[in-house]
C-alpha cells in the first residue's frame, strides 16, 4: 500500500505507517533540521531517495498535486519497470501545525499556521487519495474560524464562528470524503511512554468501503 506524508516532521508518524505496512513514496516539511532526522532514518530502513522514495522541503503551500504525482512517477522503481506506478494513492498521511490550536500557547486565531490546514485539504483534492489520516492537538476540536474561505469558495461566515473539525469535515465531504467521527487518543495506550492526547481524523474516498480502518468503529 502506496502513501504520501505531509507535515512529516522528524517522521513520528512515519514510523507508524511503516510498522502497519504502508510504504512512503513522498513525504515533505519545511524544516531543515527535521529534514535530516527524517531521511537519515528512512535511509536506515532501505529508502533511497530518488529510487523509492521522494522526500522535499518546501513551503506546502507551494505543492501541488500534480508536481507531488511528477515526483512519485519519475522515482527509479517505476522508471526501471521493477514495479508499476500505482493508479491510486491509497492514503495521505499529514499533521499540519499545531501551535495556533495547542491549549499550551496563546492561541492566536490570527496565527497563519492555522491555515495550512487548509493547504492539506487542497492537496487531498488533487491527488483523491482512497483514504486520509490527520492529527492534531486536543485544542483544535474547540478551535473556531470567523469569515473561513473553504477551496471551492465556500463561505463560514457564523457569527458566533465555526468549529475547525466541522469545517474539516464539511471540506471533506465537499470534495467527495465521507468522514468518521473524530477520536482523541492517547499515546500512552499504544506503547509510547509517554501520555500525549492528540486527534485523529479519518475519512475514505466515497467509492471506497471502510475494510482498511474498520477497527475504528
Amino acid at each position: 500500500m502506496y502513501a504520501i506524508d505531509l507535515f512529516c516532521g522528524a517522521g513520528g508518524m512515519s514510523e507508524g505507517i511503516i510498522q502497519a505496512g504502508f510504504h512512503i513514496l513522498f513525504s515533505s516539511d519545511i524544516n531543515e533540521d527535521v529534514e535530516k532526522t527524517y531521511t537519515n532514518r528512512h535511509a536506515q530502513l532501505g529508502y533511497i531517495d530518488g529510487y523509492n522514495t521522494c522526500f522535499k522541503r518546501t513551503d506546502v503551500r507551494k505543492l501541488t498535486g500534480d508536481y507531488i504525482m511528477e515526483c512519485i512517477n519519475n522515482l527509479g522503481m517505476f522508471t526501471d519497470k521493477k514495479k508499476e506506478i500505482p493508479k491510486d494513492i491509497d492514503v495521505i498521511f499529514g499533521c499540519p501545525p499545531c501551535q495556533g490550536f495547542s491549549r499550551a500557547g496563546k492561541r492566536n486565531a490570527n496565527d497563519p499556521r492555522n491555515m495550512l490546514f487548509k493547504e492539506y485539504i487542497r492537496i487531498i483534492s488533487e491527488i483523491k487519495p482512497k483514504y486520509v489520516v490527520m492529527e492534531n492537538v486536543e485544542g483544535f476540536n474547540d478551535t473556531k474560524f470567523y469569515d473561513f474561505i473553504g477551496i471551492t469558495g465556500k463561505s463560514y461566515d457564523d457569527k458566533d464562528g465555526v468549529l475547525v473539525p466541522k469545517i474539516l469535515q464539511n471540506e471533506l465531504n465537499t470534495i467527495g470524503y465521507n468522514t468518521l467521527e473524530p477520536k482523541v487518543l492517547d499515546a500512552s495506550n499504544y506503547g509510547v511512554p509517554q501520555r500525549r492526547k492528540r486527534v485523529i481524523f479519518i475519512a475514505y474516498r466515497s467509492d471506497q468501503n471502510l475494510s482498511l480502518i474498520h477497527i475504528w468503529r
